[in-house]
This record gives structure tokens, C-alpha cells and sequence, in this order.
């Protein structure tokens, strides 16, 4: 199935390299790097540009999209600083910051409401329990508190 976009009137298919070329015009409008969520908010305000979806269908991922327009790919380790053991030390020690606060083990709830932030739990433990048995701790089940040492 072709993806298609309203264009005055007619349906527009967009082609891998119109795709590529829309990619470029971003860049050359905005001065800026396409990104995937540029393009899922452009594409509703600006006429002219495929969604972020459309991209990802053409060549199967946004990074693929990237290197046939000629872009280095984002990697997902480019967003994180430090080598990742020193990401995974600096996210539990915050996660034993927290618990030394409260004076318990933290929920996760907790955790994001207190520090207004997720040091990327998921990415470097799997899950929020995880995170917790790499401390040591057994992750509780909801409503139970456990005091911090524990």
C-alpha cells in the first residue's frame, strides 16, 4: 500500500527519493538536522513533508532514511555520556540518593517525581526491578515500603 498526502487537491506518493529530497529541504528551511520528531510535527504544519511514519516505511528505520540522504546516523549511545559503566554507576547512585532521602527504597514513581528525571533506568537495567537488584535490593510489590539498608 502506497503511502499517500493530500496535495491541493490530488494524492501524493512518496517516493524514496522524494523522501530524500523532502530531507534535504529541511535542512536547507530550517538549518538543522532532520530528525524523526521534526518530521512527525512538521509534517502537520508545513505542507510539503512526509510524516516521520512514511519515512520509517520507505527505508524500514529513520536511520536508514538518514544514510541514503547521505546524514551519519544517530546512534543511540551518542545521546549518553561517559562509557556505560559510568552511565550505569551515575543512574544507581542516584537511585541510592533518593532512598537515603526518604529513608527507604524508593518506588519508581517516587524516583521520577523526586528527580524530575529517568537516567535512562530502562536502558541500562531493563526495567525499573532491575535497576534494583544491581543494588542489591529486591524490588517490593506495590503498596509495600522497605526502609533503606534494608
Amino acid at each position: 500500500m502506497e503511502e499517500r498526502k493530500p496535495h491541493r487537491g490530488r494524492q501524493v506518493v512518496w517516493t524514496q527519493r522524494d523522501v530524500i529530497l523532502a530531507l534535504w529541504n529541511w535542512e536547507q528551511e530550517t538549518g538543522k538536522r532532520p530528525g524523526f520528531n521534526d518530521f512527525k510535527m512538521a509534517s502537520r504544519r508545513l505542507f510539503g513533508y512526509p510524516t516521520g511514519d512514511v519515512v520509517v516505511r520507505r527505508f524500514g528505520t529513520w536511520n536508514a532514511a538518514m544514510e541514503a540522504a547521505g546524514y551519519e546516523p544517530i546512534r543511540k549511545s551518542a545521546h549518553r555520556p561517559g562509557t556505560p559503566e559510568e552511565t550505569r554507576e551515575a543512574c544507581l547512585e542516584q537511585i541510592r540518593s533518593v532512598a537515603r532521602d526518604l529513608g527507604r527504597q524508593p518506588s519508581y514513581h517516587e524516583y521520577i517525581r523526586l528527580t524530575g528525571n529517568n537516567p535512562n533506568v530502562g536502558h541500562n537495567f531493563g526495567n525499573w526491578g532491575g535497576a534494583l537488584r544491581a543494588l542489591g535490593w529486591e524490588p517490593l510489590r506495590p503498596g509495600r515500603k522497605r526502609k533503606y539498608g534494608q
